[in-house]
């Protein structure tokens, strides 16, 4: 389980990939808030790679997704808990 995280939703994020023909460096591999602890990390995952609709690719940059997820922190860390 994870531990430091109160609801245990997970919002996973891929990197460098063609969705569609377009490249993405960071994308939701995630419906609605996230996906629920490590199994739906695994879920995620899995479920992206068998889309016929996302090839992943190179150059990869980190940056984007980073990025996300530094706002992300930020919005939590303005929750009262």
């Amino acid at each position: 389980m994870i531990q430091w995280d109160t609801d245990k939703i997970v919002p996973v994020y891929g990197y460098g990939a063609k969705i569609n023909g377009n490249i993405s460096h960071c994308f939701p591999m995630f419906n609605g808030e996230g996906v629920h602890e490590v199994d739906g990390i695994m879920n995620a995952y899995n479920g992206i790679i068998r889309n016929p609709n996302i090839v992943f690719s190179g150059p990869t940059n980190f940056a984007p997704t980073i990025r996300m997820m530094n706002a992300i922190a930020k919005n939590a860390s303005l929750l009262d808990y």
